[in-house]
């Protein structure tokens, strides 16, 4: 990755310095996020994943600090603790460890991984393209939390089956946990929001379950449509 700096005056007081990166990837960029304040990531097309450390001086012989090539395309990416953790079309969660640059790659799911966050250091809640809301504990290898509803999914790509009376599978989206609150907050293909709060199971399969509340927000488009 190569870096270009300007300098613009702001208000007339001091300099702004903005940093223009170039990747190296071979195909489009389709992902960028903030890790922390130090790293910046970006995954492409090629199924490249690459890690950049903004302090560092430009240098086009090191223009990244790290880069791993997936099998399957990168959809997500997220970072807490000891871990930076992407998700991809096959339903693994790639994750580095930091403290000793290792990759580690765990199956949670059978379906795309559409959204990933992480939370207190090992734990995180991904969603998937079958519907499903997953806890996962990198640091144990454990799925803690699985929650589907039952259906059949609805083709989002079909507006013609869209049939406001008949429920079906609602698929999630940006599944997130709220740690002071014990909830888990979703979006769903129906305009709505879940509140979710989580739940020990004793005797379960799982340690964790999900009772949905009322939506919080509901809405629908699908008189827009027709």
């Amino acid at each position: 990755m190569t870096r270009d700096k300007s300098k613009t005056t702001s208000n007339g007081n001091s300099d702004t310095i903005y940093w223009n990166y170039y990747s190296q990837h071979k195909k489009r960029v389709v992902g960028c996020k903030f890790m922390n304040e130090a790293l910046i990531c970006t995954w492409a097309k090629d199924n490249t994943f690459l890690l950049y450390d903004v302090r560092q001086p430009n240098n086009d012989r090191k223009p990244y600090v790290f880069q791993f090539t997936g099998e399957n395309g990168f959809i997500c990416a997220s970072h807490s603790g000891n871990y930076i953790t992407t998700g991809n079309e096959a339903g693994r969660v790639v994750s580095l460890d930091l403290r000793n640059l290792k990759l580690i790659s765990d199956k949670v799911s059978n379906f795309v991984i559409t959204s990933l966050e992480s939370y207190n250091q090992d734990i995180i809640v991904v969603s998937d393209s079958n519907g499903a809301i997953i806890m996962y504990d990198l640091g144990t290898g454990k799925i803690l939390l699985q929650h589907e509803m039952a259906g059949e999914a609805h083709d989002l790509d079909d507006d013609d089956d869209y049939d406001e009376g008949s429920r079906g599978r609602e698929l999630r989206y940006n599944a997130q946990f709220i740690p002071t609150s014990g909830k888990i907050i979703n979006g769903t293909d129906r305009g709505e929001v879940q509140v979710s709060p989580l739940k020990v199971s004793p005797g379960g399969k799982l340690p964790y379950s999900l009772t949905p509340e009322l939506p919080l927000v509901a809405h629908s488009d699908a008189d827009e449509k027709s």
